[in-house]
């Protein structure tokens, strides 16, 4: 992928990290996901292809740098899951968007699969959650 592609790509990730922090504060967290995965829903995704491992990486790489350069020492792993999931599912990758929760210490986490691979997270961190949406 080319430098300035690149560059696009993480502008686009920081509009949505934007998108999804004022639709949280102002419509929730339903609304919000659901405008934000109503846009991708309807591509129907192909079969996994060698192009998609690139490209989920250039996407991962982009997320990683917009959260960096946008998001503060804080939880991002929602918006980085649902950005991540946006991006790939517009390029017709077949990937998961995860939503779970451990008992003790109680908290929540998400994250993207692909192929029951993790992607731009650590699988053993994953391990701890039960799972309570995939989409």
């Amino acid at each position: 992928m080319k430098k300035l592609d690149h560059f696009f790509l993480i502008s686009k990730v920081i509009a949505i990290f934007i998108f999804l922090d004022c639709g949280f504060r102002f419509l929730g967290y339903e609304q919000t996901q659901q405008r934000l995965l109503n846009r991708v829903r309807k591509i129907p995704p192909l079969g996994p292809s060698d192009k998609d491992k690139a490209a989920l990486q250039n996407i991962v790489s982009a997320v990683d740098t917009g959260t960096r350069y946008y998001y503060r020492k804080r939880l991002d792993c929602l918006p980085r899951a649902l950005t991540m999931f946006y991006f790939a599912r517009q390029r017709a990758i077949p990937v998961e968007f995860c939503l779970g929760v451990k008992k003790y210490p109680f908290a929540g986490h998400s994250w993207v699969e692909y192929q029951g691979e993790v992607i731009g997270d650590r699988p053993n961190r994953v391990k701890l959650y039960t799972v309570l949406v995939r989409e």
